[in-house]
């Protein structure tokens, strides 16, 4: 049984529009190719946490 996103069981939609997920796949980009710029980001929180969950969540790794 495939486990629910985090998102959901707190409410949210199951899924995303897809213009949302490519927007995060390129902000995961962006931040692979500069990671100092999570240290500007940290001030909203452990944001490389909340990006991993979310990828976990809602973007399927196995393209």
């Amino acid at each position: 049984m495939p486990r629910q996103p985090a998102a959901v069981n707190a409410g949210a939609p199951e899924t995303m529009h897809d213009d949302t997920i490519a927007a995060i796949r390129l902000l995961v980009l962006a931040l692979e190719m500069h990671p100092e710029d999570l240290a500007t980001l940290q001030v909203y929180g452990d944001m490389a946490e909340h990006l991993a969950d979310l990828i976990d969540d809602y973007i399927d790794t196995d393209d």
